[in-house]
């Protein structure tokens, strides 16, 4: 109870003090409007009563003013475009009126205008519309830098778009010349070959179809016409792990010679897209050249792709050409494969280390011979991007072998631990591929792990058996190392023999199937693949593994 009551004076006190605050806050508040309204007049009195400046007196700021008037030529519609001259983001000097012969789409803009960006949408929508036509768009940014212009146009994906800036006070000089500093940015302005501005405005008012079309040739292609030039290649449809080469031709229409300041640059940076080197670094006039254009399918299965190039020249009127490669990839079937992936993911090279009578008796399937003490005459035969897996009776002199091959450069040579016997020891003779008549004995001596860097349950999870169904004579002139030569109406009967359908575990026999041009190892796969075989059959053939990584892996003996 006492502390009940306690509680009920706090509580009472308290209201007293929170009235008299109130009370307190009213006064200074009828105090404070009264102090507001005589301030207000006496600043009426002096405002009315402050002295006129005159029109002489400069402007304190250096800065032009974005708002101030400037003096200008006409810029009206009707009215010849005045001249400037300005660089582009690259360094490049444009001048308007060496423009002429051709309509010019000028357009204002900067990075940091919300309204520019809406402008940019519909210029780009502009640019691809009349990419075939004799229309050139020219940007002028007002950005404080070209650093700050050009990192907004790689953030939007606008590389490649000629963008004229100088210095901010020129580009200003510019704006102020054509009176846009009245209306302010966005603003585009239509000119038409002889240099006279038909159209005009803001992003209300932005130039579109009715006023560009006019402007083009007569004899200009439509929008949905390709030009005399190609630019854009339509590869049809390819299935995901074909790689696509265009060669596009490039031909100097000027009467002027047409240099390349640099390489070209595919601007999404996919590695699946790159360009041969410009095969000459200028073109005279009427002179032609192919820009070869190679674009990797691996990996996108059941996509539409366009993939850009872009082409950089010393032409002011056209800095920067662009060319598209389009088309359908489509998915790949359970039973086909890229040569890439076997390149990148799976493919190697088993070595066996032993006499050649030793491997004759019998040997791990898809070996090739290489006997220890002959090593380092087939080292020029080797490839330092190959992945080589060495194995002899025991993995002793597996070791001794591998520090030879890396000590050549071949990084990637890996020795087997315990040799053949290590893998008898966890395998038998699972995928040992027996002379006819062999005692088929288990290999001699103890497994040796020391100095061995892969393990047997490595190789028995990823090996792979590559077949080879073209004609003896292609096999015998060179073939995929360690591959088996077969006919295609053999593979079945000789799968059987050879690959267990069911293997011990942890063995995972996959069955690559190649040809010279993928037109049979991929029914031959899907017909092993209902019988419960891991095959595939490589997409594109031999053919395709040329045009990837050419002959050079290829061994050399039948």
């Amino acid at each position: 109870m006492a502390t009940g009551k306690k509680k009920s004076k706090k509580k009472a006190g308290s209201k007293g003090r929170a009235e008299q605050r109130r009370r307190r806050l009213r006064q200074w508040t009828i105090l404070g409007a009264g102090v507001l309204v005589v301030g207000i007049a006496v600043g009426l009195v002096l405002w009315l009563d402050r002295p006129t400046p005159t029109p002489d007196v400069p402007d304190p700021d250096p800065t032009p003013s974005l708002l101030q008037p400037q003096p200008a030529a006409d810029t009206g519609v009707g009215a010849v475009a005045p001249d400037f001259t300005l660089e582009s983001l690259d360094g490049v000097p444009v001048t308007l009126s060496a423009l002429r012969g051709r309509p010019v789409f000028l357009y204002f803009w900067e990075s940091t205008c919300p309204e520019c960006a809406r402008a940019m949408v519909r210029v780009a929508e502009q640019q691809e519309l009349y990419a075939d036509h004799d229309l050139l768009f020219v940007g002028i940014t007002s950005d404080r830098s070209a650093e700050a212009a050009s990192a907004y146009l790689e953030d939007k994906g606008y590389e490649g778009w000629l963008t004229l800036y100088g210095s901010f006070d020129e580009a200003m000089d510019v704006v102020r010349l054509f009176e846009v500093d009245k209306t302010w940015i966005p603003h585009a302005i239509l000119i038409d070959a002889e240099g006279v501005i038909r159209a005009r405005g803001g992003l209300a008012t932005w130039p579109d179809t009715e006023d560009i079309e006019p402007l083009l040739p007569s004899d200009a292609p439509s929008p949905d016409e390709n030009p005399s030039e190609e630019k854009v290649h339509d590869f049809g449809a390819v299935t995901d792990g074909i790689k696509v080469i265009h060669p596009f031709v490039l031909t100097n229409t000027s009467d002027r010679t047409l240099s390349f300041p640099r390489a070209p640059h595919v601007p999404d940076l996919c590695p699946c897209t790159s360009v041969d080197p410009l095969p000459q670094d200028a073109l005279e006039p009427g002179a032609s050249m192919e820009i070869v254009v190679r674009f990797d399918s691996t990996g996108y299965g059941g996509q539409h792709v366009e993939e850009l190039v872009e082409v950089y020249t010393d032409d002011p009127a056209l800095p920067v050409r662009t060319l598209v490669l389009a088309g359908e990839v489509l998915p790949r079937e359970p039973h086909e494969d890229a040569a890439a992936n076997l390149y990148k993911y799976e493919f190697h090279v088993l070595v066996d280390l032993r006499s050649p009578e030793a491997y004759t008796e019998g040997h791990l399937l898809g070996a090739v011979s290489l006997p220890l003490d002959e090593i380092e005459s087939w080292l020029p035969e080797l490839h330092a991007d190959l992945f080589y897996l060495l194995y002899d009776e025991t993995g002793e002199g597996a070791a001794l072998a591998r520090q030879k091959l890396r000590d050549a450069g071949l990084r990637g040579a890996q020795a087997i631990a315990g040799g053949l016997a290590g893998w008898w020891a966890a395998y038998g003779d699972t995928l040992v591929r027996w002379a006819p008549g062999a005692d088929r004995a288990a290999p001699e001596g103890q497994p040796v792990t020391a100095g061995a860097t892969y393990d047997v349950s490595r190789l028995a999870a990823d090996y792979i058996v590559a077949l080879d169904l073209r004609p003896r004579e292609d096999f015998a002139a060179g073939h995929l190392p360690g591959s088996v030569h077969l006919d295609p109406d053999e593979a079945r009967a000789w799968i059987e023999t050879h690959v267990p359908r069911d293997p011990p575990e942890g063995v995972r026999p996959r069955i690559w199937l190649v040809d010279a041009d993928g037109s049979i190892s991929p029914d031959v796969a899907k017909a092993l693949r209902e019988e419960g075989y891991d095959a595939v059959g490589m997409l594109g053939g031999l053919a395709e593994w040329t045009v990837r990584y050419g002959t050079r892996h290829f061994w050399p003996h039948p």
